[in-house]
């Protein structure tokens, strides 16, 4: 999985990526929230296990963070899989 770039350059590094994505236990077919985006390498690895037809929903309050990631994970938003949205995750309904 590619780690990602900042406009800047640097790369960004998801933290505890193996770990969340174990525990999650996500199944192929799943649907899902990400409630921040940010760089989107938990987004891409949670995509990768829902796969082939998976759905996630993510969510940012950063647009630079939703605008970097549509270009990252620019299939999956093509094929629909991925969608995302300018927002902030206290939003979500509970």
């Amino acid at each position: 999985m590619n780690s990602g770039h900042s406009s800047s350059g640097s790369v960004h590094i998801p933290v505890l990526l193996t770990e969340v994505v174990a525990e999650l236990q996500i199944q192929p077919g799943a649907r899902i929230i990400d409630g921040t985006v940010g760089g989107g390498g938990h987004t891409e690895a949670m995509l990768a296990q829902s796969a082939p037809n998976g759905q996630l929903l993510g969510l940012d309050a950063d647009w630079a963070a939703i605008e970097r990631v549509q270009k990252r994970l620019a299939p999956e938003v093509a094929n629909g899989r991925l969608q995302l949205v300018h927002a902030y995750f206290e939003q979500m309904p509970t």
